[in-house]
């Protein structure tokens, strides 16, 4: 699909959308070999390029704007995947999708990206011992303005279990009550479910969810959720085996947890 956009953007060197569109099949395939651990460096730089030639074109454009900001977010994941700081490049993430915004204030897209970065931001904090929660509500903000604008956006909806979970996981650790969070994040999850059945990610998060509970249980209720979250980390490897990284140790717990007497 790249060779075949480049040759169409060097046919047409001077029209935005079709660098934009190569910036966006880079960036895919970036966020694929994220998802399997590999290096998405060069995939990433190789997507940076013919964004900021679609911008230089055309800098009025949401869309464009958006594509570099979702670039930026994925060099950010990386980085803090390998321990490094990711601060700097969210905020250059963040700065890029304040454009986009202010360029599209009905750009659902961007509010969800927006809401991406601060999970980001969320997930470096818990690295750290940090409190993850001022970032959470500002994601949660962004999450539900992308909902707001689009109803049926499943993407912000996962997003939303993500973050729950993150919230639950978090509140679990400093001895709070998890239940609103739990209850939250599984309307989420479940509402993008509905309006796509095959959703890997939202299935991982509905049950990492309710392992979250699990954990917080006994007897039979600690077993019923664990069985519960079991079968939906099942359904997301079904629907995308490139989630084995992050799914198998969920499964290998629930599959305990479910046992347990």
């Amino acid at each position: 699909a790249a060779a075949t956009i480049e040759k169409v953007v060097r046919a047409n060197p001077n029209v935005d959308y079709g660098s934009n569109n190569l910036c966006v099949t880079w960036q895919t395939l970036g966020e694929y070999e994220i998802k399997r651990g590999i290096d998405p460096t060069a995939t990433l730089a190789r997507a940076l390029a013919p964004c900021e030639k679609a911008i230089s074109l055309d800098s009025e454009s949401a869309s464009t704007q958006h594509s570099l900001g979702c670039v930026q977010l994925d060099v950010a994941v990386w980085q803090r995947m390998q321990g490094i700081d990711p601060g700097p490049q969210l905020g250059r993430a963040r700065a890029t999708l304040a454009k986009a915004v202010a360029l599209d204030q009905r750009f659902e897209m961007a509010y969800f990206t927006l809401g991406e970065s601060e999970l980001v931001s969320a997930r470096w904090a818990i690295d750290h011992g940090a409190s993850p929660l001022a970032m959470l509500e500002v994601g949660r903000r962004a999450y539900e303005r992308s909902v707001a604008l689009n109803p049926e956006e499943a993407d912000a909806l996962r997003g939303l279990g993500e973050l729950y979970r993150l919230r639950a996981e978090w509140n679990a650790a400093h001895h709070r009550s998890i239940e609103a969070d739990v209850r939250a994040g599984l309307k989420s999850a479940e509402a993008a479910l509905a309006i796509n059945a095959r959703h890997a990610t939202a299935a991982l998060e509905a049950g990492a969810l309710h392992l979250v509970r699990a954990r917080t249980t006994s007897g039979e209720e600690r077993r019923a959720e664990a069985a519960a979250a079991h079968k939906r980390l099942q359904d997301a490897l079904g629907f995308d085996a490139n989630l084995e990284r992050e799914a198998r140790p969920l499964v290998d717990e629930a599959t305990r947890l479910a046992s347990a007497r």
